[in-house]
């Protein structure tokens, strides 16, 4: 039981501190000022730069599944484990991608965001605190498959964001193209009508 509240006041404890140094916002501000927003793969680390592999597209028109990307590691940026599965917020920079530890970007293995106030911050933020391992595998068992649930509806609402921008861009080109057709069919018309009058006027 002590260690079950122990674990509650961590968890608030932290959250109240990252609060602090990260700002909350709603995911679709983080969305509309990303450049990248994609499901990707984790195949090598260095000191500065991250390699991905992407394996579904939610934002960036240009880019294909299986692209490779470089993402950029510091302070500011995550910090990610070759192996794993992450969706990512990023923007582009001359170097690589930059992707904030302060958004919505998390990976399946360590599901946890500073954004959302219902479900605890970054597990690798209290393993680095000092806590003793009973701690923190208790943390784990509670919240593990609450933050993962979470991150797979966040997937989801992005497929169904992408599907409606998708059919939206279909509609449009459709639309243009019979508006085209439209447009020649009144000129071929008008022109008919030229004729015919034109005809009829010089007999």
């Amino acid at each position: 039981m002590k260690v079950y509240l122990y674990t509650l006041f961590l968890i608030f404890s932290i959250n109240l501190s990252y609060s602090s140094t990260c700002k909350i916002f709603p995911e679709i501000d983080e969305y509309n000022r990303s450049e990248i927003v994609v499901l990707a793969y984790i195949r090598e680390k260095g000191d500065k730069i991250f390699t991905i592999d992407i394996l579904e597209v939610f934002k960036g028109e240009q880019i294909k599944l299986g692209t490779k990307l470089y993402g950029l590691l510091g302070d500011d940026f995550i910090n990610p484990n070759v192996g794993d599965t992450w969706l990512l917020y990023g923007t582009y920079s001359d170097n690589g991608i930059k992707i904030s530890t302060c958004g919505y970007s998390r990976s399946f293995e360590r599901p946890f965001t500073f954004q959302r106030k219902n479900i605890p911050p970054p597990i690798n933020t209290i393993s680095s605190s000092s806590v003793s391992k009973q701690t923190y595998n208790l943390i784990k068992v509670m919240y593990f498959s609450r933050v993962l649930e979470q991150l797979s509806l966040d997937i989801e609402i992005l497929r169904n964001r992408k599907r409606s921008i998708d059919i939206n861009k279909v509609y449009k080109k459709n639309n243009f193209k019979q508006n085209l057709t439209l447009i020649f069919l009144s000129l071929l018309i008008s022109l008919f009508l030229f004729y015919i009058f034109s005809k009829r006027s010089f007999t």
